[in-house]
């Protein structure tokens, strides 16, 4: 019985892509965790509903802190029309500790409604892309992407607003 519990264990590995190029995803990408690696500016794009069915997922994982950008954009960026994101990140201060006292720079940063890109830039003012940042993109309509994740900053008074934006 113990065999089979430890190759259960070890076939339940996390699939993991690294990209250090820009790359647009494809369907049998889902499920992957994908690490961003590159101090290049570097875009990744999400497939359309036809080269991606409802439930299609990806995580990206920020391994290594980008001046230049990591940027996510939705494949079809028409205005309303479009695929758009919608949820929340949680944005947090990495060189503040949490005090517990109102001052802590934790907070959540939601999309607007034509929003369809995300920027990941370590020295952005208001943004965020620190290593350990990490955000899932869940197809859950034809026109949505479901966000979720945590954006870690460094910038003391940022607010997250240069994190999500609408390509047109």
């Amino acid at each position: 019985m113990a065999k089979v519990g430890r190759a259960a264990h070890e076939g339940a590995r996390k699939n993991i892509l690294e990209l250090t190029e820009d790359r647009a995803l494809v369907a049998t990408d889902t499920g992957k965790t994908i690490l961003l690696n590159s101090t290049s500016a570097l875009a990744v794009t999400l497939p359309s509903p036809d080269g991606a069915p409802i439930g299609t997922f990806y995580r990206f994982v920020v391994i290594a802190a980008n001046d230049n950008a990591y940027t996510i954009t939705t494949a079809d960026t028409t205005d309303t029309t479009g695929d758009m994101f919608i949820g929340s990140l949680v944005y947090a201060n990495a060189e503040t500790s949490i005090a517990g006292n109102g001052s802590d720079v934790i907070g959540l940063i939601v999309p607007g409604a034509d929003d369809n890109k995300i920027t990941l830039d370590s020295n952005l003012a208001d943004g965020g892309g620190e290593v350990g940042t990490w955000i899932e993109c869940v197809r859950i309509s034809d026109s949505q992407w479901l966000v979720e994740g945590l954006v870690v900053t460094d910038d003391d008074n940022g607010t997250g607003a240069e994190v999500f934006s609408d390509v047109d």
